[in-house]
């Protein structure tokens, strides 16, 4: 910028002015996005356009080029979106916004407290290097710029990538050995930073191609493409729930407060604090809940891959001392995966996702052969001791949950 020059004001907003428990409403954000619109063009960063919807009474959304985004290396993804095609028009989620940056690359900008364990997140992430490459890219989705502003906080633009990944529509085994590969290297990458994610699920997983038009049911056909080819990558995202610690702190002996266990999406968190348990390993937390989307989507992949039961078992089994570490869990699945032949792997299968292998481990141990369970029977979990049982027991009772969690946790039992 040529000195003298006029800089655009950029609002001067904290996350407590943004609406109830700090959550902006969309007619907050939108006003936002849009008085920071001349900034971000100072910046070479280009918003999409804010629309009034058909339906008037809904918040401004953001309609999307038609303009094909050029092709582009890592860690960015390809764009799908057909050429000439209608612009759409959608919502993001809060704090978020779609940009293009001045080589028409398409961004997702995402507001940031510059105190928060997610902005230091980021910085660390951004240093990183290993990003550019397809044989070091670590499957985690990093900031490519982070633009600081004169209050409290900062503009992280991000690659956009393709959200939801659809999990359920894996066609092949090959498939579903990439993807776990892809999200177990991510999970690892983050450990070995001492990045504890603590929300993992589907919605904090991308993939390497997306539709500018965010049309969903024509990315589900696209990624059935997609998937078919080599570069296929997937990626953890999302660390607004995320915790850094010192890098001599132990992924094994690791001690954090019970109450932080409540953070992130409930559907995969393991029950490590369920019985009032006053401290918990955040890092075996993860691996848990990676090991539970695991369970919940890929049983019927048991009969292809054996070991998996076993690494389904290993990661979430309740003794996290003997828990699998993510470095350990992946290591673990390349070993025993390796030599799965190829018409094992592109053989067919049809995923029956649901609930109940996470609660009863049968329903895939059960589809082992006899000689694979005597390989792999080794790492199943054991049943509950008599104390676990006679705890579940008292805690069933609501005179027992009452007053025997706060119990232990007051006296660190």
């Amino acid at each position: 910028m040529r000195e003298g020059a006029f800089i655009p004001d950029i609002p001067h907003v904290s996350v407590a002015e943004f609406g109830r428990d700090g959550v902006p409403t969309p007619y907050q954000l939108n006003d936002f996005w849009d008085q920071c619109r001349p900034w971000l063009a100072n910046e070479g960063v280009e918003l999409y356009e804010l629309v009034v919807p058909k339906v008037a009474w809904r918040p401004k959304c953001w309609r999307t080029p038609v303009v094909h985004a050029p092709p582009a290396q890592l860690p960015f993804a390809v764009d799908t979106h057909a050429l000439n095609t209608a612009p759409n028009e959608y919502n993001t989620m809060d704090r978020l916004a779609p940009a293009r940056d001045m080589f028409g690359r398409d961004l997702m900008l995402k507001l940031v407290d510059k105190d928060s364990a997610e902005c230091a997140i980021f910085k660390g992430l951004l240093e990183c290097s290993v990003f550019l490459d397809s044989q070091t890219f670590p499957c985690v989705l990093p900031p490519v710029r982070i633009l600081d502003t004169p209050h409290g906080y900062v503009i992280v633009a991000m690659p956009m990538w393709g959200n939801p990944v659809y999990i359920e529509d894996l066609a092949t085994v090959r498939e579903v050995m990439q993807f776990m590969e892809c999200i177990l290297r991510g999970l690892t990458f983050l450990h070995n930073r001492r990045i504890a994610h603590r929300d993992i699920c589907d919605y904090n997983m991308v993939i390497n191609r997306y539709r500018v038009d965010h049309d969903r049911d024509l990315l589900k056909e696209d990624l059935r493409q997609h998937r078919v080819g080599d570069e296929v990558f997937y990626a953890l995202m999302d660390y607004d729930q995320s915790i850094q610690l010192p890098q001599e702190c132990s992924l094994r002996n690791c001690r954090r407060p019970a109450s932080e266990s409540t953070f992130g999406a409930e559907i995969y968190r393991p029950e490590d604090c369920a019985s009032g348990e006053p401290t918990y390993n955040p890092f075996a937390f993860d691996v848990a809940m990676l090991g539970n989307v695991f369970r919940f989507h890929f049983s019927e992949v048991a009969p292809f891959a054996p070991s998996l039961v076993a690494l389904f078992d290993r990661m979430t089994t309740p003794n996290t001392e003997k828990r699998f570490t993510a470095q350990e869990a992946l290591q673990f699945f390349r070993d025993t995966t390796a030599s799965l032949p190829g018409r094992t792997l592109d053989a067919h299968v049809v995923l029956k996702i649901g609930f109940a292998p996470m609660f009863d481990a049968d329903i895939y141990w059960s589809k082992l052969a006899p000689e694979s369970l005597a390989i792999y029977g080794v790492h199943r979990t054991p049943p509950p001791s008599w104390w676990t049982r006679v705890l579940d027991w008292m805690l069933s009772f609501s005179i027992g949950f009452r007053v025997i969690i706060p119990l232990r946790r007051i006296l660190h039992v």
